[in-house]
């Protein structure tokens, strides 16, 4: 089973559809990471969506919120990865309408260390990885290779990235 769709069942609530849809509305992969964000941690907390929204405010969900970043950290997790969770809440508990300032400092927010040993690759590699590809490969990957076009999970297809 996907991760997506182990938290499909959260949708059965109108009001997280109704979140999902409203971000979906502005990215879908965005929607469906937050909604595997939320899943994951009313899993890990052993908590649910409406029950965030009857606590989100008090002392003890934050309390029980910073307890989750260390146990996370602890456990050797990327600060970029702790941070999801916390947009992901204050996402939700905000589009009901809660302003929950979940103000915690979280280790390495800013960092992405599966990629940080990423490169451009160099000409004899991109040539190795054209070689390979089925054509319709070749085509994709020659449009990110050479122009600022890269994949989407819309119904886009590949977007142009803003020329720098």
């Amino acid at each position: 089973m996907g991760a997506v769709a182990k938290y499909r069942h959260l949708l059965e609530d109108q009001d997280l559809r109704r979140w999902h849809d409203n971000l979906e509305a502005g990215s879908l992969i965005t929607a469906e990471v937050y909604l595997r964000g939320l899943g994951l941690y009313c899993t890990l907390t052993g908590t649910t969506p409406r029950k965030i929204l009857t606590e989100a405010g008090s002392k003890e969900f934050r309390d029980g919120f910073v307890d989750f970043v260390r146990r996370l950290e602890s456990q050797g997790k990327a600060g970029s990865y702790i941070e999801r969770f916390r947009k992901v809440i204050i996402s939700w508990t905000s589009y009901n309408g809660l302003d929950v300032q979940l103000k915690v400092n979280i280790r390495g927010r800013g960092d992405t260390p599966t990629l940080s040993n990423e490169r451009v690759p160099t000409r004899d590699e991109l040539s190795n990885i054209l070689r390979m590809a089925t054509p319709r490969g070749r085509v994709a990957i020659a449009m990110m290779a050479f122009s600022a076009l890269r994949p989407e999970n819309s119904t886009q297809g590949l977007v142009a990235l803003p020329y720098q």
